[in-house]
């Protein structure tokens, strides 16, 4: 009778440090895998946070209506810059009532009154009103600030809060006034500052041939200018002719009107 192995009933101790080691690797795949979708979901839901952030205080130069940009967010509203988040979901006590039209940021989080200031780390996320800046920092200590993640706003607050406006006024026929006319004519914006309303009205003599121009202090935001001419002739009693159009204000530009009065200045 021909000889037979014996056969073997478990593994030997080689074959089970394999298994392991394989098994082993993968989980190390999968972890990495895992840690890896995690940290691009954390990133994704705090670079949301800051886009959504940044539109509530500069507003969203996307949304537009009847070819003017309709979004300026809470400067757009305000006139000044947010001292702090929490102004964006709570009027400050110091403006003018009717001016924040808050809140301009939704919470996501019921859990977390102040979730819309966290990141997808967790986090509390940092806001400096000078640099105007939002950070996160990604679940890293202040010394690495170099890993954060920043949401710039603008280079600074002046192409935010100081534009200017100017523009061309013509009567019905087309004819700019002349110095006749000026010092029956009016030109005034209405747009809020520091957190209060603010009126300028050009005199008559800044108004040369139609042309006018405000001074350079303009925040961003859609303002109201009314143009007032008071009709000398026929004699009294004098008519008021008001012309209202929206200066719609971006930053670091010089927006211009061109006014047309349904009345003629002779």
């Amino acid at each position: 009778m021909p000889w037979r192995p014996a056969l073997r009933d478990g593994v030997t101790l080689l074959e089970l440090l394999i298994v392991i080691m394989i098994i082993g690797l993968l989980t190390a795949a999968a972890l990495k895998a895992y840690d890896t979708s995690l940290q691009a979901g954390r990133f994704q839901a705090t670079a949301h946070t800051l886009n959504e952030l940044s539109a509530a205080i500069v507003g969203n130069p996307d949304l537009v209506t009847h070819g003017m940009r309709a979004d300026y967010g809470y400067i757009g509203d305000v006139g000044m810059v947010p001292r702090h988040l929490e102004e964006l979901v709570t009027a400050p006590t110091d403006i003018d009532p009717g001016l924040w039209r808050g809140p301009y940021v939704t919470n996501r989080v019921v859990e977390n009154a102040k979730g819309y200031m966290i990141d997808g780390w967790g986090d509390s996320l940092g806001y400096s009103p000078d640099s105007l800046t939002i950070t996160s920092r990604r679940g890293m200590s202040y010394l690495m600030s170099d890993s954060f993640i920043t949401r710039r706003l603008a280079r600074n607050q002046y192409p935010l809060l100081h534009n200017a406006v100017g523009g061309l006024v013509l009567d019905a026929k087309g004819n700019p006034p002349d110095s006749a006319d000026t010092p029956w004519l009016s030109i005034s914006i209405v747009y809020p500052l520091g957190g209060h309303v603010h009126r300028d009205t050009l005199a008559p003599v800044l108004i040369t041939n139609g042309n006018f121009a405000f001074l350079p202090n303009i925040p961003i935001g859609n303002h109201t200018v009314t143009v007032r001419w008071i009709d000398t002739f026929p004699p009294p009693p004098f008519e008021t002719t008001i012309v209202q159009k929206t200066a719609s204000v971006t930053p670091g530009g010089r927006t211009w009107l061109e006014i047309h009065l349904p009345v003629p200045f002779h």
